[in-house]
């Protein structure tokens, strides 16, 4: 019984929680997942990508369904955002990929200040950025419920 509890549990706290992962993607320190395997990466990227996608999916509709609503102001000023602003993040999938590039942007030091890159880098980054505060909040959740 205490062999079969033993291999039970190094199988559950082998397996990453894939929040977790997803996290790690978007850590400026840590998304290049070094220290994971090269198949739980790839699982990883796999599923920040279809997540991402289905994020962007929902901020479409919930952008369009409040669209009917706007005033003529709101509408001219959302026009001039998407045109100036929104040209860089034409596709939100080859703004991640940008992000997870180390070469594009290179991983960070461990000194630096992730709440200020973010405030700059929001405006190059958006979808990416809402991701990442997504996640977080997923994870903060996550760990609110566990009881140590």
């Amino acid at each position: 019984m205490k062999k079969t509890i033993y291999n039970s549990l190094f199988v559950y706290w082998n397996e990453p929680i894939m929040i977790g992962l997803l996290a790690l993607l978007l850590d400026l320190r840590l998304k290049t997942l070094f220290n994971w395997d090269k198949e739980t990466c790839k699982k990883a990227k796999k599923e920040l990508m279809r997540q991402f996608g289905e994020l962007i999916d929902l901020s479409l509709v919930q952008s369009s369904s409040s669209s009917g609503s706007l005033s003529q102001q709101q509408c001219h000023s959302r026009l001039h955002f998407s045109i100036f602003v929104q040209v860089a993040t034409a596709n939100p999938f080859s703004e991640l990929e940008c992000y997870l590039d180390p070469v594009c942007i290179p991983i960070a030091n461990h000194n630096m200040n992730h709440f200020e890159w973010w405030a700059i880098q929001k405006v190059q980054f958006p979808n990416v950025a809402k991701a990442k505060d997504y996640f977080l909040i997923r994870i903060i959740k996550l760990l609110q419920n566990v009881h140590v």
